[in-house]
């Protein structure tokens, strides 16, 4: 073969590279805006889901209908961190059976990853349940085998966790891990938004109070000082 026609083909199979390259590079981009787009969209319809009630019970069940309205999780539930015991109560769950949820009404703070969870504020993510050290016997027999828990939390506050189980082992991608904590976070800030307004509330309440016991106790105070001062008509 002549120097000439070596390097038209090594010119060929180096252009037939470079569009093979290109190729795969927009097949990626599309996928990643495809992605990214899905996300952005799961997250809005959950955003706008938690905004639309201030009561706490009706957030959590509206959110967690939502996510899984709108993803392939099919199993999950939120705990709530009880001040005065120190438990987390589980509050709201979709896809566990009776069993399950009569023996996991309660975690202590720090016992388990969920009490884990609640107490480091970090999310954990776990592929291969049954195999992981301290997995519980019930939750393996409940068919567990993917974990996803993630902490309900403002700045300088634990509310709870976010679980996130499934019936298969499975890679958590990292378009998942983002997902999920971005769904805890804004079902953190509907939280903390029900809390300040409950504190609001409870405020209002105790100065109206206050302003009716004064309206109640001066006439009283009045009529006292006029029977003592004989010169006050």
């Amino acid at each position: 073969m002549r120097p000439c026609e070596e390097a038209r083909n090594a010119c060929k199979s180096i252009r037939i590279k470079q569009g093979e390259a290109m190729e795969k590079s927009i097949k990626t981009l599309e996928e990643e805006i495809t992605r990214l787009n899905r996300e952005f969209a799961i997250l809005q319809a959950v955003s706008q889901t938690v905004n639309q009630s201030i009561d706490l019970d009706e957030i959590l069940n509206k959110s967690l209908d939502k996510m899984m309205e709108m993803t392939d999780v099919r199993s999950a539930g939120v705990y709530l961190l009880d001040e005065k015991s120190n438990d987390l109560i589980y509050v709201a769950h979709r896809g566990f059976s009776k069993n399950f949820l009569k023996v996991m009404k309660r975690v202590k703070s720090g016992e388990g990853i969920t009490g884990k969870v609640a107490l480091s504020g970090e999310s954990v993510f776990i592929e291969d349940y049954p195999n992981t050290p301290g997995a519980l016997p019930l939750a393996i027999e409940e068919g567990l085998k993917s974990l996803a828990v993630i902490p309900l939390k403002s700045r300088d506050k634990i509310y709870g966790t976010l679980n996130i189980a499934r019936r298969e082992v499975s890679k958590i991608t990292p378009f998942e891990k983002n997902l999920f904590n971005s769904i805890g976070q804004i079902i953190s800030g509907a939280m903390e938004r029900t809390a300040l307004y409950t504190e609001n509330v409870k405020r209002l309440e105790e100065l109206m109070g206050c302003q009716i016991v004064m309206v109640s106790v001066g006439p009283r105070r009045d009529e006292t000082i006029s029977l003592r001062n004989p010169f006050i008509a």
